[in-house]
């Protein structure tokens, strides 16, 4: 049922038929000033677009707002997160964010909704198999479209039929691992012929493959690479393919969106800083993603930011692609989401903030040029 992902779904014609209705908002409104930081927090003054302030500024600003959010996985698709704590775009926005890993599926769904932690990175699929079925979340932002895993085996499986009955580890259901896993067993000819185990992680299922639990795993850089160090055999890359799918994105709840509209904001605007801040300063992405990511090996660092950096794997504006949410949605159809094959890319998504943010010229100054704003 996979074969057609990247350019249709023969499998579910009501699916492939959905046509994309007009984006929401537009995307050549009157240029807008950024709102003013959270609450009372005055706006700083102007330094470079991405440096991380000065510790004496710092600390004689005023108090930040002080916001919880998460990231789910260890992949250095998360790493526009971890660059905006560890580079304080966070606090440059006002905000004195404490992020924490959180579990993926429906623990960093419930998290968001109830607001305790308001605003979040999140995998695109759990969210918008959520939506779907009805709950308050929002997309607000999307910074990775491009499928970054690969199929990981011991290394006595070479060849796609020595993986028939066969279990892997994924890091949820429903989540992109478990999506790609699926892609990847149907472009190898083996739906329904492999298993599929939740493991909690990338580093959980490495060592779920090495203890003998699973015979391979869906894994991301680093964990890829830190997985061939280890001798696993590499069956199948799914990013030599061309599927679009919503990965990394921020989520918020429309009630908290609508109630602290600076606050999601000025979350955006630190987190595209810090994705420029990755492309220009490899030392410092390097850092941050050997503590969050936790790799103990400089090479597979290094390796990871070379991936991520060269293939320009993190989004740079913050737009989320309706080309790739309608791919979301056709998996949710496929998987049986009720509802999912009437729903439309904008439905689930509020790109007013992004669309604000590109307005007041942010992308324009971090990168010397306009980006097309892709709807």
């Amino acid at each position: 049922m996979w074969s057609s992902l990247n350019v249709g779904r023969a499998a579910s014609a009501a699916a492939a038929a959905l046509l994309l209705s007009a984006c929401s908002g537009s995307a050549t409104a009157p240029p807008a000033p950024a709102s003013a930081p959270p609450a009372t927090v005055a706006a700083k003054p102007a330094a470079s677009a991405d440096a991380k302030p000065a510790a004496s500024a710092v600390a004689s600003a005023a108090p930040k707002l002080a916001i919880k959010s998460a990231y789910t996985t260890t992949s250095a698709t998360s790493a526009p997160f971890w660059m905006a704590k560890e580079t304080g775009a966070f606090e440059a926005e006002g905000l004195d964010v404490t992020l924490t890993r959180a579990t993926a599926g429906s623990p960093i769904l419930a998290a968001i909704e109830s607001g305790d932690v308001p605003v979040s990175s999140a995998g695109g699929q759990e969210v918008v198999d959520s939506e779907v079925k009805g709950s308050s979340l929002v997309i607000v932002g999307g910074f990775g479209d491009k499928l970054t895993t690969s199929i990981m085996t011991v290394p006595s499986i070479t060849k796609p039929e020595d993986l028939k009955g066969k279990a892997l580890g994924v890091t949820s259901f429903g989540v992109v691992s478990h999506l790609a896993g699926l892609l990847a067993i149907d472009k190898l000819g083996l739906t329904g012929q492999v298993t599929f185990v939740a493991t909690g992680g990338l580093p959980e299922t490495i060592a779920a493959i090495q203890s003998g639990k699973v015979q391979g795993g869906v894994l991301s850089p680093p964990q890829t690479f830190e997985a061939q160090k280890q001798g696993l055999h590499q069956l199948y890359d799914l990013s030599t393919g061309d599927a679009r799918l919503a990965t990394a994105i921020v989520s918020t709840s429309r009630r908290y969106a609508a109630e602290h509209p600076e606050v999601v904001e000025h979350f955006l605007r630190a987190i595209i800083r810090a994705v420029h801040r990755a492309y220009v300063d490899k030392p410092g992405t390097v850092a941050a993603l050997a503590k969050y990511g936790g790799i103990s090996d400089p090479d597979v660092a290094s390796q990871t930011y070379d991936y991520f950096a060269n293939g320009a794997l993190w989004g740079k504006d913050g737009m989320p692609s309706m080309d790739a949410l309608q791919q979301n949605l056709y998996f949710a159809a496929a998987e049986n989401v009720e509802g999912a094959g009437a729903f439309k890319p904008q439905q689930l998504v509020d790109t007013s903030f992004v669309q604000k943010i590109q307005a007041s010229g942010l992308v324009e100054n971090l990168y010397g040029r306009p980006l097309p704003l892709t709807l």
